[in-house]
């Protein structure tokens, strides 16, 4: 087709420069090859649907929803439809696990085991998908077969009665919690350590580096409530009977802040790509934001730029009108 196509717009471009057409059938010539080259590729890319008809959830999702219905706990959900890349929740406001393309941070493409647009196969791991906050999973029984009878909290069927897809129940760990109990791994070490039977996800933490505050390994006794959640701010409220570890289960970058109770605190990375804030025994708040100076420094960069160009511009202008006068 492009070759077709190629060779027709060479044609008209040779009858016009031999005064066979006009130019102006060599602009309309144009614009009719390049129009049925776009409704070609149309008719194959592009399709309508009634919007309201596509968006709508389906029975699992509708479950889903209808369970978390008033919880302000996060939660993740892992979809394994269409190898691990079911996206389809997330419309709805669901956080999910998987899925994303491939140009997400590299430790965490490590922690789940993906590679390019392949699947998550450490994900499989219960270590990993408890550590993760997956409290939900969709297995797509029509692609993968049967999935395990416990757990299930909704299912879809095909009309002949075999399952389409099931909603699953498992024990993933709180986004936000606290642990008393610390391992620093090297990156090399650190996936593989979490995937062995020695780990405990929900007593224990894996550290890039040392803690820089004593932890006893003893199970904390204590609580972290959520005051506020958004993509680039979070402020939570911790009581703990003693200094701990405040586990939160997002990605680690050297652009998250944090202070404890208004003092500045580290951010350390956990479990190869979390984060983790140490906190005092007794009650505290706890707030993290994300502020890169090198953002800082290129938007004035940028903005002086700007300027400078104004300037330049401004002074040709000038120069150009005296030359004239």
């Amino acid at each position: 087709m492009a070759t077709a196509l190629a060779a027709l717009l060479s044609g008209l471009v040779w009858m016009t420069r031999r005064g066979t057409v006009a130019p102006v059938a060599l602009l309309a010539g144009t614009v009719l090859l390049v129009s049925v080259d776009q409704l070609r590729v149309d008719a194959s890319f592009v399709q309508m649907w009634d919007f309201h008809a596509w968006s709508q959830p389906d029975p699992n999702i509708q479950a889903l929803l209808q369970v978390e219905q008033g919880n302000e706990e996060p939660y993740r959900l892992w979809a394994l439809g269409g190898r691990s890349q079911g996206v389809d929740p997330a419309m709805h406001g669901i956080e999910l696990a998987a899925g994303h393309h491939p140009n997400d941070l590299s430790r965490y493409r490590e922690l789940i085991g993906m590679v390019g647009s392949g699947d998550a196969e450490n994900l499989y791991n219960p270590n990993i998908y408890r550590l993760l906050n997956v409290r939900y999973l969709l297995w797509p029984d029509i692609e993968r077969g049967p999935g395990p009878e416990e757990g299930v909290v909704s299912r879809t069927s095909l009309q002949d009665g075999r399952a389409y897809e099931t909603l699953y129940a498992v024990g993933g760990l709180p986004r936000a919690r606290l642990v008393a109990a610390a391992t620093v791994k090297s990156d090399d070490e650190a996936v593989p350590y979490m995937l062995s039977e020695s780990f405990d996800p929900a007593t224990q933490v894996v550290l890039a580096e040392e803690s820089p505050v004593p932890l006893d390994g003893v199970p904390v006794v204590g609580e972290v409530r959520w005051e506020e959640r958004g993509n680039n701010r979070l402020r939570l409220s911790v009581t703990s009977d003693r200094p701990a570890l405040l586990v939160v289960a997002d990605n680690w970058f050297p652009a998250w802040k944090a202070s404890v109770d208004g003092t500045e605190a580290p951010v350390l990375r956990a479990y190869h790509t979390l984060r983790a804030v140490p906190v005092p025994a007794g009650s505290s708040t706890v707030e993290m934001w994300y502020h890169s100076e090198l953002l800082s420094r290129s938007l004035w960069v940028s903005l002086l730029a700007l300027l400078a160009l104004g300037g330049l511009g401004v002074w040709g202008v000038v120069q150009d009108r005296r030359r004239t006068a």
